[in-house]
């Protein structure tokens, strides 16, 4: 049978591009993990965050102002950073899926705690929702985090914060916080050795929450991400957290990084349940799920808020409309 030059030509073609494309199928499956690895390696994720900001304000020591959705706070960040900071730079906010939510729960006048405040993403904006008569208190225990964070709450002139860089913990004395500079604010809080070897370390001071707040009731809010530091610290916030009842609580569930500290989820649920919180899981995709304490023993990564029967009227009052049926 005779076949045409151009019919060759036509086949040979359709057979590279079907080989290309099982080719660039291939690439695209076995390197799917390194994509944004290789991204940030190439700097594209700092051209989309400088394009976003250009008008950010560059202080030197590798920190800018940037500017939050929220208001349009000025927040320092550090541009070595590609977690925290870099979705401020680019999103102007961190957790966008969560923070609005959490942040509607806030009321002028409340009492706030937030453990590992980081570089203040949701402490200057609660800062300006509790106003003149309420307080929050931060704690973030990376010092060199701690200065920006310091930078930003001059920045924005605000009153009521109590800003600590301690990190709470089951012991008073001393620890050794261990960051990347992938995720600066994402440090673990190991016990303290004078002889560690650990790159990017920094020694600070332990507080239990109970002593450090003697004075400190009937808080509205708690606001806590310690990298799996809190199954260590909530048990000594325990005078806090029952003498306030309409108490919210928005926690990291990682039992990974609890694990770490060889927790006893069962125990640490207990500890929820007995206080008969309400447990709410928001999800990325926007809406919110009803769990079970049972739920909680799952080994998942979950983003929950935790209410005290007497702060339901103000979590339905907000969310209702987000959680699934």
């Amino acid at each position: 049978m005779f076949v045409s030059p151009a019919t060759k030509r036509r086949a040979f073609l359709e057979i590279s591009l079907i080989l290309l494309l099982v080719a660039a199928i291939s690439v695209a499956v076995f390197y799917r993990q390194n994509i944004k690895q290789y991204l940030i390696n190439i700097h594209a994720v700092d051209i989309i965050a400088d394009l976003k900001n250009i008008g950010e304000t560059n202080i030197g020591h590798n920190e800018v102002i940037a500017k939050l959705n929220y208001k349009n706070l000025p927040i320092v960040v550090n541009k070595l950073d590609r977690c925290v900071c870099l979705n401020i730079r680019i999103r102007g906010v961190w957790e966008h899926q969560f923070a609005d939510k959490i942040l509607s729960l806030v009321k002028p006048g409340d009492t706030i705690i937030e453990l590992g405040a980081n570089y203040g993403a949701y402490t200057l904006p609660m800062l300006d929702l509790v106003g003149e008569y309420g307080k929050v208190y931060a704690y973030e225990a990376n010092p060199m985090v701690y200065k920006s964070l310091l930078k930003s709450y001059a920045l924005n002139e605000f009153s009521s914060a109590n800003l600590y860089n301690v990190a709470a913990s089951n012991h008073s004395g001393k620890s050794v916080i261990n960051f990347g500079y992938q995720n600066i604010g994402g440090g673990n809080v190991d016990a303290y050795d004078e002889h560690s070897q650990a790159n990017n370390k920094f020694v600070v001071d332990t507080i239990k929450l109970d002593e450090h707040l003697a004075h400190v009731q009937n808080v509205q809010l708690i606001k806590i991400d310690i990298e799996g530091s809190e199954i260590n610290v909530l048990p000594h916030a325990a005078r806090i957290i029952d003498s306030s009842p309409e108490l919210i609580i928005a926690l990291e569930w990682s039992p990974q990084q609890l694990n770490k500290y060889n927790s006893d989820l069962q125990a640490f649920a207990q500890f929820f349940a007995t206080r008969q919180f309400n447990v709410l899981q928001l999800n990325i995709d926007g809406t919110i799920s009803r769990l079970t304490y049972n739920d909680l023993l799952q080994p998942t990564h979950r983003e929950l808020l935790l209410y005290k029967p007497d702060a339901e009227k103000l979590v339905l009052s907000k969310l209702e409309k987000f959680i699934k049926s």
